[in-house]
């Protein structure tokens, strides 16, 4: 039985290894670093052959989640009191994004190396963001703590854009490319936000709603970067 389940599992792997192969024939996969000027991020990047040589289809899909928690520093004797929500202030933020689009390549042959191209082209892109803020302000009467108010404010956005690149590349080996690129960028950002706060009584131990806002927004964003990725890919 252990021997019929190894074989199982070596023809299994052989068959899925085969595929992936298969799948990846002809593709560049590879990672790209940008936005250096706002802390930076990574970038998965994919390329796929045309029957142009010199014509690529590019996708490039990146994701983010940021989490902290604030939390103030309570005496043990209000922490049996006060209720788990206005212990802690929680911030999160998390996106994803998706590119896509076509790259020209132009071979520099005034150059001695045959392996450095330039290429240029027009990259749409799409992306949703979620953003949750949450603040605690304290207030004390005869220094004891009585009331802790507690401003919340959630905002989801979704962006549309066109970017304009022009980059070089170079092909350290058959099977890996490393390269450079600057930008141009624009698009429309439509978002939606919910504004709230709420007060927590010491005395009483209850929880009383303030206020609450609804608003929608709509704004465009245009930007060039000089260097806007440097990136790496490995070809199958």
């Amino acid at each position: 039985m252990k021997k019929l389940i190894t074989l199982s599992l070596l023809i299994f792997l052989g068959y899925s290894s085969s595929f992936s192969q298969k799948k990846l024939k002809g593709k560049e996969i590879g990672i790209d670093l940008r936005n250096f000027n706002n802390n930076g991020n990574i970038n998965f990047l994919i390329r796929k052959d045309t029957k142009d040589s010199l014509i690529k289809k590019r996708k490039n899909i990146s994701f983010s989640f940021q989490n902290n928690s604030n939390f103030p520093n309570y005496l043990a004797s209000d922490l049996d009191i006060i209720a788990n929500e206005y212990k802690s202030a929680t911030n999160n933020f998390g996106s994803i994004n998706f590119a896509w689009g076509k790259e020209h390549y132009i071979q520099l042959d005034d150059i001695s190396s045959k392996d450095i191209y330039f290429y240029h082209g027009f990259i749409k892109s799409a992306g949703m963001s979620n953003q949750t803020s949450q603040n605690l302000s304290l207030s004390y009467t005869n220094n004891i703590l009585s009331r802790i108010n507690k401003s919340y404010n959630n905002t989801v956005s979704f962006n549309l854009g066109l970017s304009l690149l022009g980059g070089l590349k170079y092909n350290f080996s058959p099977k890996i490319a490393i390269g450079i690129e600057s930008g141009l960028h624009a698009g429309i950002r439509l978002g939606a936000s919910e504004s709230k706060s709420t007060q927590y009584t010491m005395s009483d131990k209850s929880s009383t709603d303030l206020n609450s806002t609804k608003s929608t927004s709509t704004s465009t964003f245009f930007n060039t970067n000089l260097i806007n990725a440097i990136w790496f890919s490995y070809k199958f």
